[in-house]
């Protein structure tokens, strides 16, 4: 039996006693993408020629290797980790501050390989998720406060217009009072303002507009993006639940690693705490109550129906993740016609 192991100087094999029997030394000038290379589940050309030498009924690799066992730690590690600066003067690297300057700068190159290789498009969308959700909060409060500051005007037109964007559109592209349905200038209450003032209103109003339409430009960017990320997920419960998903988890891999169950509650977080802390009820869903599924469900069956939507979403998120063949229509078929039944009482 051999045991493998890597370390920034190269690949090292060793006996079941610890004792070294053979060794590739990388090139130092590609120290770090060789590394990187030794760090993936395939077998690295190096490795490859290395165990090509050397006969063995056993070969035991500290990390996972395709078609291989591992071991983690194992002897090959540990003798690397014992002997490093001996190996490093053997391989004509004189001192250890030659060693620490050399291992530092792999490990910054290491880094941004990572950084790099971690990168992928669900990111993208979880951060336009994110500039959402701030968007709603500045305009949220930015609407109230342009609520307050133009009643001092015009009290009558905030009554009748109770919605945030009508009335920033009016503020923004009319301001001055004029006769609206139901409304009569001439008896307004509103204070007389002075146009320096009403402009500094209408200036937020339009930063405002300008906010609306910044939301609606990413939201569609949103759903054209998820629809090439998640098209079978998105198929089921649209673009904007989807997103929601996506923004919780993190990322489309670790989606696809949570079983159904953790799907269910996404989202409902804070009651599963107070259930574990309290002994209280436990969630039966999360995020997935905003869908159609859960919120046409009768009251009794929202659970169960939770449960099948997940059970959906949890395979299809993995069908997604690997790229496989399209399911969304076809899930959604079978969801609907459970829903229908839940609907008729069966």
């Amino acid at each position: 039996m051999i045991f493998v192991s890597y370390c920034a100087l190269g690949v090292f094999v060793v006996d079941a006693s610890g004792k070294e029997i053979g060794h590739v030394l990388f090139d130092r000038a590609k120290a770090a993408e060789s590394m990187h290379a030794c760090s993936e589940y395939a077998v690295t050309d190096a490795e490859k020629k290395l165990l090509s030498q050397i006969a063995a009924d056993k070969i035991v690799f500290e990390q996972r290797k395709e078609g291989y066992e591992h071991e983690f730690p194992n002897p090959a590690g540990e003798y690397l980790r014992r002997n490093l600066e001996t190996i490093a003067s053997k391989s004509g690297i004189a001192s250890r501050d030659m060693l620490f300057e050399f291992v530092s700068s792999i490990a910054l190159e290491l880094s941004a390989k990572k950084m790099v290789s971690d990168f992928s498009n669900d990111k993208l969308v979880i951060q336009a998720v994110n500039a959402i959700d701030e968007l709603d909060k500045t305009t949220n409060l930015l609407s109230i406060r342009l609520r307050e500051w133009y009643g001092y005007y015009f009290p009558e037109l905030l009554e009748k217009m109770q919605d945030s964007e009508q009335m920033v559109s009016y503020v923004a592209d009319e301001l001055y009072r004029k006769d609206v349905k139901g409304i009569d200038v001439s008896e307004t209450i509103g204070a007389d303002i002075e146009k320096k003032d009403l402009l500094q209103m209408q200036s937020l109003a339009k930063s405002l507009q300008a906010m609306y339409a910044q939301r609606k430009s990413i939201e569609g960017y949103v759903e054209s993006r998820l629809k090439e990320i998640m098209p079978n997920t998105t198929a089921i419960i649209g673009s904007v639940i989807a997103a929601r998903l996506l923004a919780i988890a993190g990322s489309l891999v670790k989606l696809a690693k949570f079983p159904s169950s953790t799907i269910q509650i996404l989202g409902a977080e804070k009651a599963l705490f107070r259930h574990l802390v309290t002994g209280g009820k436990s969630p039966k869903y999360g995020i997935l109550f905003q869908t159609n599924y859960v919120q046409q469900a009768p009251f009794e069956r929202k659970g169960k129906m939770a449960r099948l939507l997940a059970s959906k979403l949890s395979m299809a998120i993995k069908v997604d993740f690997y790229k496989g063949k399209p399911v969304g229509a076809e899930y959604k078929r079978e969801l609907d016609a459970e829903l229908s039944k839940m609907k008729r009482g069966k």
